[in-house]
């Protein structure tokens, strides 16, 4: 008996990974609600959730100094980013709200999937590439449609964890309060694997990673 649970307990078995997994997410989503709440700052946040997520799937340091060291290192680049993003974001959805034309449906839709496509990628970018903002940009896009498989992953993903956010709500209020402390720290964490994944193929190549 004592060595079944000794086996459990391990910091190698499944359940000991599952929980410092679990731990890791909670953590990060902290870490991202709080220092996103000057809204600003949310460009800073996410690369940091992206970066301190990546370096703890790969073991690799501890997480809330990983997660603060990426927000201070990529704080400017990441506001610039981010700042322009916001008011694009802001002006498609008073379009969506306010301008009801059907002409226009196919062009909201289009810039919608773009805007999309550029929040999903420009951070991970940001946190492994050293590039001036427009590069960075430039290559969120190539990045994001020359690896589409990836980019409709990373929308299921995202459209799953909304559904079940929403059901929860719905149908299950109890499990609502779990959904919300894993919350956008668990859609970083699925995310990792998938970009990290397109990304492989550049990040030891011409361009400069940071701190790989």
């Amino acid at each position: 008996m004592l060595g079944y649970m000794g086996r459990i307990f391990s910091q190698d078995s499944v359940f000991m990974r599952g929980l410092w997994w679990f731990t890791d997410i909670v953590l990060i989503n902290i870490y991202l609600i709080i220092t996103s709440i000057p809204i600003i700052t949310v460009g800073a946040s996410v690369t940091a959730a992206y970066d301190a997520a990546r370096r703890s799937q790969e073991s690799r340091g501890n997480l809330t100094r990983n997660y603060f060291t990426s927000f201070r290192k990529n704080f400017v680049q990441s506001t610039a980013i981010w700042v322009p993003m916001a008011a694009v974001g802001a002006l498609l959805g008073y379009s969506w709200i306010s301008l009801q034309i059907p002409l226009l449906l196919p062009f909201k839709i289009l810039a919608a999937f773009l805007w999309l496509l550029l929040f999903w990628w420009v951070f991970p970018v940001q946190s492994r590439f050293e590039n001036p903002v427009g590069r960075t940009v430039s290559n969120s896009f190539i990045f994001g449609i020359s690896h589409i498989m990836t980019t409709a992953a990373v929308l299921l993903i995202d459209t799953a964890c909304l559904l079940l956010a929403y059901v929860s709500y719905m149908y299950w209020i109890q499990s609502l309060f779990f959904l919300m402390v894993m919350g956008p720290g668990m859609m970083v964490a699925l995310h990792v694997p998938l970009i990290e994944r397109a990304l492989r193929a550049y990040t030891g190549k011409s361009a400069q990673t940071q701190g790989s």
